[in-house]
């Protein structure tokens, strides 16, 4: 998790690097974030109809196959969380929840799916997400102790 830009932008490029597949999501609004990652996972496609409804569910079994059909190693990156967080706590936090479970998933199938969150609010926190919190970058971390 990043609040500072710079740094978020380089760990999405050095991933990129490293022959991830990258979608980016930049949240403008709930609304058109579920509309875009509806479209990102071929909603309709695999469901049957579109746009995704926002149903975190519907969205667990969405993402078990996107975007490992094609590819091993993705990373699926989200500026501005905070506006998810804004508009609905609870959801934005079980879209993490789900993420994590996929990451999980995949991980035990020999992939990798990696999430990267962007916010602007420095002192955002999430509760446990599978056990674990989110953690923020070690090198923001390390940037935010008093120097000696």
């Amino acid at each position: 998790m990043y609040s500072d830009q710079g740094l978020f932008d380089e760990a999405r490029s050095g991933l990129e690097a490293l022959d991830y597949f990258r979608l980016d999501f930049q949240v403008a609004s709930r609304e058109s974030f579920i509309k875009e990652m509806s479209a990102a996972l071929e909603w309709e496609a695999s469901f049957g109809y579109a746009p995704w409804t926002g149903h975190l569910d519907a969205f667990d079994e969405g993402i078990v196959e996107f975007p490992f059909r094609t590819h091993d190693r993705a990373v699926i990156t989200i500026s501005r969380f905070e506006r998810l967080v804004e508009a609905d706590d609870g959801w934005a936090l079980g879209l993490l929840d789900v993420f994590q479970h996929a990451a999980w998933y995949y991980l035990a199938a020999g992939k990798r799916l990696i999430v990267l969150l962007q916010t602007d609010d420095k002192s955002f926190r999430t509760p446990r997400l599978g056990g674990k919190s989110a953690r923020r970058d070690m090198r923001e971390q390390m940037q935010s102790f008093p120097k000696i």
